[in-house]
């Protein structure tokens, strides 16, 4: 089973939702925790199959995160907003 670290940007493959970015926030019973900060929120997280996610190979807020510390939604929605640009141009 592939482990996502958090902070890690995955892409969705598999679901209704395939395509759309994520950012996670951890893991719990073979499930992957991830927030968009819009519809998925840190504090109430979309659990995923690892197996229906694929890594982005980029991070966001890794010394924060490694330190305990937590993100806004505002923070993960505008992250991943720039993200997408990046990658779309």
């Amino acid at each position: 089973m592939q482990s996502f670290d958090k902070g890690r940007i995955v892409r969705s493959i598999n679901g209704h939702d395939a395509g759309n970015l994520y950012m996670v926030l951890g893991e719990r019973d073979g499930r992957v925790l991830l927030a968009d900060g819009h519809l998925k929120k840190r504090d109430a997280p979309k659990r995923k199959n690892p197996k229906h996610l694929t890594d982005t190979g980029a991070m966001l807020f890794t010394g924060r995160l490694t330190e305990g510390g937590a993100v806004t939604d505002t923070e993960i929605r505008h992250a991943l907003k720039e993200y997408r640009k990046q990658i779309e141009n």
